[in-house]
């Protein structure tokens, strides 16, 4: 996926599907980030697929 294309990837509506509902990803991100998380897309360029990282903080007592 090109840079131009991640820069949105979460905001409501955005889609990269012509059928899509642009709601699944940021449905996606807003419950990583009411739990305290943050997510992020990252990729190689065009064809090169999307890893998404989901990343807490872990209290250990």
């Amino acid at each position: 996926m090109t840079p131009h294309k991640l820069k949105g990837i979460f905001r409501h509506g955005h889609s990269s599907k012509e059928r899509g509902s642009g709601f699944g990803l940021h449905s996606a991100a807003t419950f990583v980030q009411s739990r305290g998380g943050t997510v992020a897309a990252q990729s190689e360029g065009k064809n090169s697929g999307v890893a998404f990282v989901m990343t807490w903080s872990v209290k250990i007592s």
